[in-house]
């Protein structure tokens, strides 16, 4: 609404209107309510691709009015099929660089408009091409006006695709701690509470695809730096070997342990089992409360230990497992006697067991890819090179558009 008011205001400006097609006018207000996005980054990259869209679908266009004199409607029929085939390559369906940078439906609707709408006398014709894109232009930089206005008046201090991955990262960090919570805790009473995990586990699933959400908006922000593309990848893919760590060992909770297989399989490692779910749950909620601890009450090094303490269970609960069944394959009457018949809860027992170690390693690797991204600490002085940051961007795009291979992927 903001948007479409900046536009108006400037639309039927007496020095503006009494010198333009008055016809075209709403076409300025309504693009800036299509060009306003809820991200400021989002309404830049849509204003951007709608002026250059405007333009590539004006211009042919006016040189058309321009070669065929009266006649031009004849001729910009015989090329309204082949031309608007090769704006289609700027779609974002067609997965092409051009997408990035030119809007197809603006460049459609400018082309058409002229061809459609155009007075029959060449001359003004021409003026209603340039018209075209003056009144996209106008409505794509009102959008943006109206967005940097609000930002303004909200007093933001970083950029808002910032804080919302911040925050999303938080959320995912808080769900892993509930969630690893619960199967540490419920490993053998699982089947009695699997739907409390099912919840626990689909809560954490949403979380992290919210958070990769924020990131790939975030990394269409051109103007803001950002952690490099590896270290967020790493972030990502330990996130998600949570989330799949635990989806698989909630399934081996389903069926539950029977007394035989607690005895065989469990009570002999129980003490150092006990260990790494406390170390574990401990380095968990440490990793959370240094996230939420604003004023740097928290060192680091704290952090590290009791990741490191963490993965030291896992090793010693592993040592433990392997030196039981190691003393247990020597005694061959004991397989015979005590180790359960079901060849499937002996899997499951055994995947249960590399889980556990796996989640209490992935604390501490997690912990150092915080380190290294540093997305929680990240310092204001590092949003101060949106040019610089904006040229390196546009120099991608033209990069990318200059790519032969670009423009002939395989796959779907």
């Amino acid at each position: 609404a903001a948007a479409s008011c900046i536009a108006s205001v400037v639309i039927f400006e007496p020095a503006v209107s009494t010198r333009l097609h008055p016809s075209l006018a709403p076409l300025a207000v309504v693009w800036a309510m299509v060009a306003a996005c809820p991200l400021l980054s989002d309404t830049v990259d849509y204003a951007k691709r709608s002026i250059f869209g405007s333009v590539v679908g004006a211009f042919p266009a006016y040189l058309i009015v321009l070669v065929a004199g009266p006649k031009w409607r004849y001729m910009f029929f015989a090329l309204s099929f082949p031309f608007p085939l090769l704006l289609c390559m700027c779609d974002a369906s067609c997965r092409t660089p051009w997408a990035s940078v030119i809007h197809a439906q603006a460049a459609m609707l400018a082309f058409y408009g002229v061809m459609a709408f155009g007075p029959e006398a060449p001359a003004l014709s021409q003026k209603y091409a340039a018209e075209m894109v003056l009144y996209f232009s106008l409505g794509s930089v009102s959008a943006v006006v109206a967005h940097l206005i609000v930002s303004a008046f909200l007093c933001q201090k970083e950029s808002r695709c910032v804080t919302v991955v911040k925050a999303q990262l938080e959320v995912c960090v808080e769900d892993l701690l509930y969630s690893v919570e619960g199967f540490m805790a419920y490993l053998f009473t699982g089947k009695v509470h699997i739907e409390e995990l099912a919840k626990r586990l689909d809560k954490l699933q949403l979380s992290v695809s919210k958070y990769a959400d924020s990131v790939a908006c975030w990394n269409r922000e051109p103007w803001s730096d950002k952690p490099s593309a590896q270290s967020m990848a790493d972030l990502e893919l330990l996130l998600s070997t949570a989330v799949a760590q635990q989806a698989a060992l909630l399934k081996t909770m389903g069926n539950g342990y029977t007394d035989k297989a607690k005895a065989f399989i469990w009570e002999a490692v129980a003490l150092q089992l006990e260990e790494l779910r406390l170390c574990t749950v401990a380095a968990m909620r440490l990793v959370c409360h240094w996230i939420e601890d604003k004023d740097n009450k928290i060192e680091v090094q704290t952090v590290t230990d009791a990741a490191k303490k963490a993965t030291s269970a896992a090793h010693a609960f592993e040592s433990a497992t392997r030196d039981y069944f190691g003393r247990v394959n020597v005694e061959n009457g004991r397989w015979q006697d005590e180790a359960p018949r079901d060849a499937d809860e002996l899997m499951r027992a055994f995947f249960a067991q590399r889980a556990t170690r796996r989640l209490a390693m992935l604390v501490g690797e997690f912990f150092d890819a915080l380190l290294v991204s540093d997305i929680l600490r990240l310092s204001k002085t590092r949003y101060c090179n949106p040019l610089r940051n904006l040229a390196r961007a546009t120099h991608n795009q033209l990069t990318l558009m200059a790519t032969g291979s670009e423009y002939f992927k395989a796959g779907p």
